[in-house]
This record gives structure tokens, C-alpha cells and sequence, in this order.
């Protein structure tokens, strides 16, 4: 939480990304440039953490995008009458 509050302060709460296109757009999401998942030494590193919009945000993270898509799908489709639905056998032959 301190970095974080570091990082947004450091950076005006201002996006980053959106800054560098010349645009000035209030943001509070601190993103990890190096995601953790590649460089864990990385995740506490002021370098490595820059301020960003939600919209940048999401734009970065499209995997997100399409399992909360596929999952909207999944329930959509649970929730219509005329589908029924199907168990596995649970039984071992």
C-alpha cells in the first residue's frame, strides 16, 4: 500500500500512458510495466510501476477481457429456458 501510495503521488494521479499521447486523464491504478508473473523481484520497484486510467488499464490486460466475456456467455446461457442442462456420469466403469 505505501508503494502504491508512492507511486500515485509520484506520478500526480495522473495516466501515464495517456500522458505520453498528450492527453490528460485522472487515473488510480498503479500497473506493473514488467508484470509479476515474468519478474517477481520486480513487483515492489518504483521503476517498474507506473500510474494508469482504467481504460489503459483494460486495454493492457485483453485476457481479462475475454474470460470475463466467456463467462458472461456461460451464464447467459444457463439462465435460458429452453436449455437443458447435462450432468457427467460421475460413476467410474
Amino acid at each position: 500500500r505505501t508503494v502504491r501510495e508512492l507511486v500515485l503521488h509520484r506520478d500526480a494521479y495522473i495516466c501515464q500512458k495517456c500522458k505520453r499521447q498528450g492527453r490528460i486523464t485522472p487515473a488510480t491504478i498503479v500497473h506493473h510495466i514488467i508484470p509479476v508473473r515474468y519478474d517477481s523481484k520486480k513487483a515492489l520497484e518504483l521503476d517498474n510501476l507506473e500510474t494508469i486510467c482504467a481504460s489503459c488499464h483494460n486495454a493492457e490486460h485483453t485476457e481479462r477481457a475475454m474470460s470475463l466475456r466467456a463467462k458472461r456467455m456461460k451464464q447467459t446461457l444457463s439462465r435460458r429456458p429452453d436449455m437443458i442442462r447435462i450432468k457427467r456420469n460421475e460413476e467410474i466403469w
